[in-house]
């Protein structure tokens, strides 16, 4: 999460420290895209059914 990033650089005092969204190089050699996570899934040798569900953290509702 950016503003989570953001709150700990600044914590630390490196605030010239910018995120950058960018593409990761893995330890066996694959590549993982924040922005294509599906793409990444669907190289994999593996393969697994799995589903995906958007889940509201914050409805509004409260609990008694």
């Amino acid at each position: 999460r950016v503003g989570a990033f953001s709150t700990a650089a600044r914590e630390l005092g490196m605030a010239d420290i910018t995120y950058t969204r960018g593409s990761l190089s893995l330890f066996d050699g694959s590549v993982f895209n924040a922005d294509d996570p599906i793409g990444y899934l669907n190289n994999l040798a593996i393969k697994r059914d799995f589903t995906m569900a958007e889940v509201v953290l914050d409805s509004g509702r409260r609990a008694a």
